[in-house]
């Protein structure tokens, strides 16, 4: 237990959410104009290193650890939305269901594993420990986008990437792809 006040986890948890939002379209931007797979990259760089932070100067002041909620907000938020993108890139106007359900389902296994695993290590360790983790996770999702990198060359995107919430209102890309309309 960290002992930090519920006002202070409040304020944490609203800064990184908020920041996560807010970076949402410039990473996607970004998305459209580069290789997605590079700019997922970077975000996972970005998320373990804000996770590296957090882990280890997010106890010495109110200050780090707000910072550190920035950062990881403006990286590590920026995921699902990418890959999301990124598997529409690929996929045809008949496999968008298929695609949503399967991003849903990896994301409900990962929601499960993720918060079964990390109390281990923190009860091992310090509650801090939680952000060495998820740059742990950052960094192997870094090496498995490296590897698909070398194996498969990217798809002609043109079609722009859509912020959207995360899992729930995955489903209305349904409706606002524009190569799903008039059918």
């Amino acid at each position: 237990k960290l002992g930090h006040l519920i006002a202070l986890v409040a304020t944490f948890m609203s800064i990184t959410i908020f920041i996560g939002g807010v970076f949402q379209w410039p990473v996607g931007w970004l998305s459209d104009r580069w290789e997605r797979r590079a700019i997922l990259a970077i975000v996972s760089i970005g998320g373990a290193l804000s996770g590296i932070f957090l882990w280890k100067f997010g106890s010495q002041s109110v200050s780090m650890l707000l910072l550190g909620g920035a950062l990881y907000g403006a990286f590590a938020m920026q995921i699902f939305g990418l890959c999301a993108a990124h598997a529409n890139d690929y996929a045809k106007a008949d496999e968008f269901v298929t695609i949503s359900g399967g991003l849903l389902l990896t994301y409900g296994v990962g929601s499960i594993i993720g918060p079964s695993i990390a109390p281990l290590l923190m009860s091992r360790s310090e509650p801090s420990a939680l952000f060495g983790y998820t740059a742990i996770i950052h960094t192997l999702f870094l090496c498995y986008i490296l590897y698909r990198l070398l194996k498969r060359a990217s798809p002609d995107a043109e079609y722009d990437y859509i912020s959207l919430p995360r899992p729930r209102a995955l489903n209305l890309i349904l409706r606002i792809d524009p190569r799903n309309r008039g059918k």
